[in-house]
């Protein structure tokens, strides 16, 4: 078949009509893709990620695409180009992230109490977001304490001294499920903290940063604490193999009222039944010198913010509007960040009244602090079990 000029024409015509088709809708995805804003969630609990993503959504709409990424996998080394906002525990993990981060507005932080917003800087720039905390609390239990007669511990001194008196009514006076990591670490940190301040706990955290997890020797600071840890074993304050421990052998003594002081957190008082840790009173760990400064280790769901194209300062500053703040609280049972938002009980308005009296406010655990690398975690949390053996 012959082509004429004519069907020549007709053929170009019509691919050129396909290309400038294809080239339309090219440029239309382009374009919608450069107005929406990507959010990435790591690590958090799953209640946690869909109540944010919930607010997100009803605030913005279908301008948003939310990615749960593998937290077994460490957070990808392009995230700040990836991702507009990354919603995760306020830790070395983010830490990392938060040097791409771009700030949010100082202003924007007077919804918080001064010491919240004061532990969200970084080197002078505000690149955390605070939106949520959960904290790292001792519950004792009300029925052995009145019938001991005895107050809420109100040091380190004081604990140990309520601890031994306390053994007249129960079998174990003080418990922590230790074969959880994150729960180790935070029953070292608290120690750590009551007994060396805030300046002995991030002076850890830098030797801990800094060294060979499998060769170098613990930080001497840090095995003045564990030291204390096994007077405690050594005085049966608490169990010698309470690092094995897990959380349905605390559950089951609890149920058998063979405990006293239980240490965990919030997050994790939520699940236990409520026939029996509601005769538990809750309290941060006693502080042993007042006159220092102390923190309260309680960890922090934050937002980092990578870029401000479209909406993404609004998007994460409605969250800390008052309703929304009283809806995450609700949802989550966690602490709400701002001053004056309704929170979800008197326990959640407990820990954000603790981290906005402490001086240093709230922070995570020394080990989250120290190290992203999960594999370096659990490293570290093997020498301290063998320590405290």
């Amino acid at each position: 078949m012959k082509f004429t000029k004519k069907n020549k024409i007709i053929c170009f015509s019509i691919i050129l009509a396909l290309f400038l088709v294809i080239l339309f809708f090219l440029i239309l995805s382009t374009l919608q893709k450069s107005k929406t804003t990507r959010i990435a969630f790591y690590d958090l609990p799953e209640n946690v990620s869909n109540s944010i993503q919930k607010e997100i959504s009803d605030f913005k709409g279908k301008d948003c695409k939310f990615t749960i990424l593998d937290s077994s996998k460490p957070l990808p080394l392009n995230i700040s180009k990836k991702y507009s906002i990354l919603f995760s525990w306020k830790n070395k993990t983010t830490e990392e992230a938060a040097t791409k981060a771009v700030e949010f507005a100082p202003e924007v932080y007077n919804v918080f109490p001064t010491n919240i917003a004061k532990s969200s800087k970084v080197d002078g720039k505000y690149l955390y977001m605070p939106i949520l905390l959960d904290h790292f609390e001792i519950s004792y239990y009300e029925t052995f304490r009145k019938n001991a007669e005895l107050n809420f511990p109100s040091s380190f001194t004081s604990l140990k001294s309520y601890l031994q008196d306390i053994k007249e009514y129960a079998q174990i006076p003080l418990i922590c499920a230790g074969s959880d990591d994150e729960s180790l670490f935070s029953f070292v940190s608290v120690f750590s903290d009551s007994l060396l301040g805030y300046d002995g706990y991030k002076e850890i955290i830098e030797n801990l940063s800094k060294m060979n997890v499998a060769k170098d020797e613990l930080p001497k600071k840090l095995t003045l604490v564990l030291d204390e840890i096994k007077e405690f074993q050594n005085e049966n304050l608490i169990p010698q193999n309470w690092t094995s421990a897990q959380e349905k052998d605390v559950d089951t003594l609890m149920e058998n009222h063979m405990i006293d002081a239980i240490c965990m957190k919030l997050s994790m008082h939520r699940t236990k039944n409520l026939l029996y840790i509601s005769h538990y009173e809750t309290m941060p760990f006693p502080p042993e010198d007042l006159d220092i400064s102390h923190t309260l280790v309680a960890p922090e769901v934050c937002a980092v913010m990578f870029e401000k194209k479209n909406d993404e300062a609004q998007i994460v500053n409605n969250l800390l509007s008052m309703q929304t703040q009283i809806n995450l609280s609700e949802n989550t049972k966690l602490a709400p960040v701002t001053s004056r938002a309704q929170s979800y009980d008197m326990q959640a308005d407990d820990v954000r009244y603790w981290a906005a009296i402490y001086p240093a406010g709230p922070n995570p655990d020394i080990f989250s602090a120290a190290f992203a690398s999960k594999k370096d975690k659990e490293k570290i949390a093997e020498r301290i079990r063998n320590y405290l053996k």
